[in-house]
């Protein structure tokens, strides 16, 4: 299975997987989230203190449509934004 952005994962491994709406959602575990990182080959990895904080942080992010609330999802969208731009002033010039 690929993510919204072409990301392979293995979603019968994460139950949740199904609800995240974040394209930047990757996996998880019971208390982390991991999503695509800032850092082009890297990825991001949210470890919570508990399962309910993790649950908890997914319901009102990684699981709406408003997941750029999350620091991390908003960040990726300002660089593919930066990124996008560039690109189309590339082929203006």
């Amino acid at each position: 299975m690929l993510n919204a952005l072409g990301r392979a994962f293995d979603m019968a491994n994460h139950p949740n997987a199904a609800n995240a709406k974040c394209p930047f959602y990757l996996c998880e575990t019971p208390c982390s989230i991991t999503c695509e990182g800032i850092i082009s080959g890297a990825d991001n990895l949210m470890r919570f203190t508990t399962h309910e904080d993790k649950s908890r942080f997914q319901e009102q992010n990684c699981n709406t449509f408003h997941y750029a609330r999350c620091p991390f999802a908003a960040a990726l969208l300002r660089k593919y934004e930066v990124e996008d731009e560039k690109k189309y002033h590339a082929k203006r010039a």
